[in-house]
């Protein structure tokens, strides 16, 4: 495992035990609205080739998230599309380390009834939980709408909050073509809680 850093001081403040994994530092940013990535060897020969778009996961555009491979053995001609990526579920990323995206704690982010299909029911037990919560009614065996996996579940919205605006968005994306859950719209890890999304 390698890392590139863009300014070496900045990142070993922020990541010292990541330090042993810097392999170097490049000099440009990154597009604010997707870039071409491209690794070469010696001879400039393009050894690996990929492009991404911040629309792709609004969570991992500004919002400390990292933008992850879901598998390292994903064919290197799918690696251009969304579907191939996944926002981190760590806050800062975890530099140096392999995220298993493919896990047994898969949930399908905003599945508040975790019947793992998003629709309006979904929605409707959101709405529950906020207004009208009683015992045993949190997803993921949470005991607080804040703990790690029910907020994760339930912040459609990519604000790190679950609120009324968390439904709203939900149903916007299900009935009038609103963006999807910050999260995306396929299974993701979601520690603690257990896996319930169709395969997983």
């Amino acid at each position: 495992v390698g890392v590139l850093v863009s300014h070496l001081d900045s990142f070993l403040q922020r990541y010292p035990d990541a330090g042993e994994f810097v392999i170097g530092e490049y000099q440009r940013q990154l597009g604010n609205g997707g870039d071409q990535l491209e690794w070469r060897d010696a001879l400039g020969r393009v050894l690996l080739a990929v492009t991404f778009e911040d629309t792709w996961y609004p969570r991992t555009d500004g919002e400390g998230y990292s933008l992850t491979i879901r598998s390292l053995d994903a064919p290197t001609d799918s690696i251009h599309s969304a579907e191939a990526w996944a926002p981190g579920s760590v806050f800062l990323g975890t530099p140096g380390t392999v995220e298993n995206i493919d896990s047994d704690n898969l949930r399908l982010p905003g599945d508040a009834n975790e019947d793992g299909v998003l629709d309006l029911s979904d929605a409707i037990s959101l709405l529950r939980i906020l207004f009208l919560l009683g015992d045993g009614e949190l997803p993921c065996g949470a005991e607080e709408i804040t703990d790690p996996g029910a907020r994760e579940l339930l912040d459609v919205n990519g604000d790190l909050g679950v609120d009324l605006t968390d439904a709203i968005s939900l149903l916007l994306y299900l009935f009038q073509g609103g963006a999807p859950p910050a999260l995306g719209s396929s299974c993701r890890p979601m520690p603690p809680c257990e896996g319930i999304c169709p395969g997983a």
